[in-house]
C-alpha cells in the first residue's frame, strides 16, 4: 500500500507541474490573442470617429520632465489618461481604471493594461492581472501604439529581418522582443520559448 502511494506521489509530482504549465501557456496565449484583437478593433473604431491616428494628440516624451529635468510622474499619468479617455476608452470594454501609480485598466477578462507616454504610447499588459509572477516575458508583454506607424498596434520591438533563432536571443536579452516572437509564432508558446511559463 505504501509503495503504491509512493508511486502515485512520484507520478503526480512529475505530471502536475507539466499540466499547470500547459494550462498557463494556453491561457496566456488566449489572453494575448484577445488583447491584440480587441485593442486593434478599438483603435480602428477610434480612427473612424477621431480621424487617422497620425492626427491624434499625444504629448512628446520631452514633456515628461519638470523644469528641473526630473520625471513628472503625475503629469505623465495625466497625459496617458487624456489619451486613453479620448482615443481608447469609448471603444473598449474595461473595468477599474486608475491613475494612482500609473495609468492602468483591466479588460473584462482580467488582463491588466498599463500605459506610458513614451516615444509611442507604450503598454505593458499582464495577461493574468495582478496574480503572480508579474515577470516580463512570462506574464507581462509589451505593445505600442505609434501614431506615425501604419501598423494599428505593434507587438513590442520588432525585427522583421531577424530569423526566429535571432528573435529568441533578442527575447532573452530584452523582453520587449518577446511579444513580436510570440506574434510570429501565432501567439503560441513553442517549446523553445526562452522563459518558463
Amino acid at each position: 500500500m505504501l509503495i503504491t502511494l509512493g508511486i502515485i506521489g512520484i507520478v503526480a509530482a512529475i505530471t502536475i507541474p507539466t499540466l499547470v504549465s500547459s494550462y498557463k501557456k494556453k491561457l496566456y496565449s488566449s489572453r494575448l490573442k484577445e488583447f491584440y484583437s480587441v485593442m486593434s478593433q478599438a483603435i480602428q473604431m477610434s480612427e473612424i470617429e477621431n480621424g487617422p491616428k497620425s492626427t491624434w494628440k499625444k504629448h512628446s516624451i520631452d514633456e515628461n520632465y519638470d523644469e528641473d529635468g526630473n520625471m513628472d510622474y503625475p503629469l505623465i499619468y495625466g497625459y496617458c489618461y487624456e489619451f486613453f479617455i479620448t482615443y481608447i476608452a469609448p471603444y473598449l470594454k474595461y473595468t477599474n481604471e486608475s491613475i494612482k501609480d500609473d495609468l492602468k485598466f483591466y479588460l473584462v477578462n482580467g488582463t491588466k493594461v498599463s500605459m506610458w507616454n513614451g516615444t509611442c504610447m507604450d503598454m505593458n499588459i499582464d495577461v493574468n492581472g495582478d496574480a503572480g509572477p508579474n515577470k516580463n516575458g512570462v506574464d507581462v508583454y509589451y505593445f505600442t501604439i505609434c501614431l506615425d506607424s501604419s501598423k494599428i498596434l505593434a507587438p513590442g520591438y520588432s525585427c522583421p529581418e531577424c530569423s526566429r533563432d535571432e528573435l529568441i536571443q533578442l527575447c532573452k536579452e530584452n523582453f520587449a522582443y518577446c511579444t513580436y516572437l510570440l506574434q510570429r509564432d501565432n501567439w503560441e508558446f513553442k517549446k523553445d520559448y526562452p522563459y518558463k511559463i
